[in-house]
């Protein structure tokens, strides 16, 4: 993720289905609600200046890999 402007804080969320359990993640906190997996920025990747880019991720416990996950992002 590569900030165009000063962000606080942000989220990224996609539907999963299959996915029965975040079981790792760096650089942010996830949740699962139903098929829907929810990240914060956590840590060192919570705030990022213009122009910063961080590298997160997740591990995930699935009955099978999402087809062509839409992302969506709010940062603010």
């Amino acid at each position: 993720m590569t900030a165009t402007g000063t962000v606080s804080r942000w989220q990224v969320s996609f539907e999963a289905p299959g996915t029965t359990e975040v079981s790792n993640a760096w650089g942010m906190s996830c949740a699962l609600d139903g098929s829907t997996v929810t990240c914060r920025g956590a840590d060192w990747a919570a705030a990022l200046t213009p122009g910063q880019t961080v590298r997160v991720g997740l591990q995930a416990k699935a009955t099978r890999a999402p087809s062509s996950p839409k992302l969506s992002v709010r940062a603010s």
